[in-house]
């Protein structure tokens, strides 16, 4: 398949399995779980352009930044700001699937001295483009 030319492969010395992935500065192996949006992915449902009047008579300042739509659970970051927003959730406890009904891969967070407290997680870093919404 095509790769994805902001993908690198850094080569070491040593074996096949020291190769580090690198995607934007973000070692992959580092953050299993976690699924990066800057201002698009291949994962992401797609995005909108809007206006704070695609929610009726609201005012800009009572519109979420996050909503999820109680019938998909389609998960939308909202923008309506003139600038860049970037934000940083993570789902615990539940699959989260992507574009076409991809499977997300999942990490974990706990106490690893506790295998009690150790929960399935996944985390979204999204950045997402002035007056548009991401899902």
């Amino acid at each position: 398949g095509k790769v994805d030319s902001r993908i690198k492969i850094i080569e070491t010395k040593k074996s096949e399995e020291d190769k580090i992935t690198v995607y934007k500065n973000f070692v992959l192996k580092a953050g299993k779980g976690c699924h990066i949006a800057h201002f698009t992915a291949d994962w992401i449902l797609g995005t909108e352009s809007i206006t704070a009047k695609h929610f009726g008579d609201s005012n800009k300042e009572d519109i979420p930044d996050i909503s999820i739509d109680p019938d998909t659970k389609a998960l939308s970051v909202i923008n309506l700001n003139k600038s860049p927003l970037c934000a940083f959730l993570t789902v615990f406890n539940s699959q989260c699937k992507g574009k076409k009904g991809r499977i997300l891969e999942t990490g974990t967070w706990g106490d690893q001295c506790d295998p009690k407290s150790i929960q399935s997680c996944t985390t979204f870093v999204i950045l997402v483009s002035p007056l548009t919404m991401m899902d």
